[in-house]
């Protein structure tokens, strides 16, 4: 995840704050050339979550979230 990160010139956790997770989910993927496993975008949430202020969860925490919005739109 640290080099999917850097890939989109992320080199500190706070630069985190603001971003929207599932952009950068479609963003690294668009980057690598390949549709990354969701995961990474659960990952992606829970990173910025809690950068901004949300307790520390796993990121299977945000897997119903991710489905539910990537599935609604």
């Amino acid at each position: 995840m640290a080099n999917d990160l850097r890939s989109m010139d992320i080199h500190e956790p706070e630069q985190l704050i603001g971003k929207d997770p599932y952009a950068l989910y479609y963003r690294i993927g668009e980057i690598m050339g390949v549709r990354n496993d969701p995961c990474v975008c659960d990952t992606m949430i829970a990173a910025v979550r809690f950068m901004e202020g949300s307790e520390a969860l796993q990121w299977w925490h945000y897997t119903a979230e991710r489905k539910r919005k990537l599935n609604a739109g």
